[in-house]
Formats: structure tokens, sequence, C-alpha cells
């Protein structure tokens, strides 16, 4: 029979043992920093997201794996941490590999203090997150062409969804003289003239009211959301009065 002493020490193993076991098999990069930031220890699957191998990493600081600029806008938030300011912070920031490229990591890191409030040991935990980076970049670069294009074209480029006008370029003002706000949320029909009725309610199921008018030439397409799923009209149109006088 084993004695209080012995089951505490059978325990107290124990709980080390599971602990190895989940920081060694984790998908998450786990590090224990010091209060200066140098590593205590580190999973396999940060070793892989650092391309350190447990040697290397001797010495070397969880900051001095990013970029200057990234260093910066962590060095406050670090300090703010180890002052009991903030229980924990969230980033996102590049990992240099010795190859010269870069991964972006998400990275929780939290602090872990004894009894009398002192800093134990820093955890840092943070996750690849380089193709969705990559990803949201690309997005944004495509965005901004598509704004480009519909602010600077010649012609009007409009949205239409659940019948209503969602979205017109800037362009609408100088073609016509409306304001953008003044087409939104109303059916493209309110802005055609009632002879043009029929046609439009048969390209676009859409009712009307009386305006004056000009001429235009409509282009129409569907519009469907990143699933594939149609969820409006993408229209543009140019003004052809002098084409229609001819």
């Amino acid at each position: 029979m084993w004695s209080a002493e012995e089951r505490t020490k059978a325990a107290l193993a124990a709980s080390e043992e599971q602990l190895r076991l989940t920081m060694e098999n984790a998908s998450t990069g786990i590090a224990l920093l010091d209060a200066q930031g140098h590593f205590l220890s580190i999973n396999p699957t940060g070793r892989g997201l650092l391309d350190q191998d447990h040697v290397d990493l001797v010495g070397l600081t969880w900051q001095a794996f990013s970029p200057a600029e990234d260093q910066a806008r962590e060095s406050p938030l670090m300090e703010e941490l180890l002052g009991g300011r903030l229980p924990c912070y969230r980033l996102r920031k590049r990992i240099l590999h010795k190859a010269g490229s870069s991964i972006w990591v998400d990275g929780s890191v939290s602090c872990s203090r004894h009894a009398d409030g002192s800093t134990a040991f820093v955890i840092a935990q943070f996750n690849d997150v380089t193709e969705m980076v990559q990803a949201e970049a690309a997005l944004a670069t495509s965005e901004e062409r598509y704004r480009l294009l519909a602010e600077n074209s010649s012609n009007v480029v409009l949205l239409i969804q659940d019948g209503l006008i969602s979205w017109i370029s800037p362009s609408l003002t100088g073609m016509l003289g409306w304001q953008p706000k003044d087409w939104i949320g109303h059916p493209l029909s309110r802005f055609i003239p009632a002879d043009e009725h029929p046609a439009l309610e048969r390209d676009l199921h859409a009712l009307a009211d009386d305006r004056s008018h000009r001429w235009v030439e409509l282009h129409a397409s569907p519009h469907r959301d990143l699933d594939g799923h149609l969820n409006g009209i993408v229209g543009s149109f140019r003004t052809v009065d002098q084409e229609v006088a001819a």
C-alpha cells in the first residue's frame, strides 16, 4: 500500500506525463518562454513552424523569429502582459525561416504566474495561417481592381439583388447627374421610361415608375456568390442618345 507521499509523487508524475504528451502531440505550436522571451521548451509542431530544431533555439527569443516591424508591434503587448495589465494577447505575425522565406502565424500569448504574482513562464501558441493570409490578400487585390474599374469606367456598373439596386458605381453621377445613394434600394425600373417597362420586366422582372430620361444601352449577367449560387444580377450601361438620334 502506498504512502501519502508516494501517491503524491505518482500523481505528479502522471500529470507531468500528460502535459508532455499534450505538448508533443498538439497540432498547434506551443512554446514556453521566460520573461525575456527566451525559449524554455517547444513542442515538435512549434519547432516545425519555426524551421528550427531544439538545439538551434538555445539562447534565442520568440521575438527574434519575426521581422523588425512585427517585433515593434508585439513588444508593447508583451510589456503589458508581463506587467499584469493584459491577461493575454493575440496577434498575426510573420515567422522568418532559415532560407529567407517566411510564414504567417496567428499567435496567442499568455502568462503563468507564481502565487506571489511573479512570472513563472510565458506560453505562446501559434498556428500557420499563410494560405489564409495569401487568400485574403488576393481577394483584397481583386476587390481593389474591381473598385478601380467600376469607379473609373465610362459605363455605369450596378448590382441588383432581390429586384432592387444594392450597389452602383460612382460613374452614375458623371453620366446622369444622380448620386449613387439616389438609386440604391430602388428597382431599376424606377429610372426607366414607362414605354420601356415591358422589355425591362422581361429581362429583369422589375416594376417601374416614370422619370425624365436619356437613352442607355444596358448589359446584364448573373451574379453568383462564392459557392456558385445565383444571388443577383450585375449590369452595366452607357448613354446612347447620339446613336438613337442618328
